[in-house]
């Protein structure tokens, strides 16, 4: 017996399964409560309409349960989002589907200058993005770029970076980088 009262054996009983769902047995609506599900004069990207700040518990961070994130007023006919930083604020402009992918494209090419320690850290990496697309300190930031910015930004560190080309290519000009080849 330990101390309280408590059986030994009582801590080795079986722990009953609770059934989880899986992502399929929950409709995605269950995902998402209004953050405070304020409209915004923010416009959709992809169907013009303003949007929402709401929440999500799908996508969890390490510091909180719910992430916030901006989504289509026309939800769900028109599932337009942007990412939101905790306090609320868009991590950059919505965008249509096209130049979304664009971006993530720019920035798995550009993570690269600092993930392989091309430049001493992130921060030069972003003052040699300033410095090679003439950009101020507040429009340097990958989520405002149109489709057009994006490549350039790419051509610009295959051009300063050639070493990171090798690699990159298929991830960068294949319509389909994890597909079979």
């Amino acid at each position: 017996m330990l101390a309280g009262g408590v059986l030994l054996e009582s801590l080795f009983e079986p722990i009953p399964r609770v059934a989880t769902p899986s992502i399929e047995d929950v409709s995605l609506d269950e995902y998402f409560t209004k953050f405070p599900g304020i409209v915004t004069d923010l416009l959709c990207g992809e169907c013009g309409s303003p949007m929402q700040l709401l929440e999500s518990g799908k996508f969890p961070s390490r510091h909180q349960n719910f992430t916030p994130f901006y989504g289509c007023t026309k939800y769900p006919h028109c599932k337009g989002t942007l990412g939101a930083h905790p306090d609320g604020t868009p991590k950059g402009i919505p965008a249509n589907k096209e130049t979304r992918v664009a971006r993530i494209r720019a920035h798995a090419v550009f993570d690269q200058i600092w993930k392989t320690r091309l430049v001493k850290h992130r921060g030069a990496a972003y003052g040699w993005m300033r410095q090679a697309m003439e950009l101020s300190k507040n429009t340097a930031h990958i989520g405002m770029f149109t489709k057009a910015q994006c490549e350039e930004l790419i051509r610009l560190v295959f051009r300063d970076y050639p070493s990171l080309k090798t690699g990159l290519d298929r991830l960068i000009y294949d319509e389909d980088p994890f597909g079979e080849i």
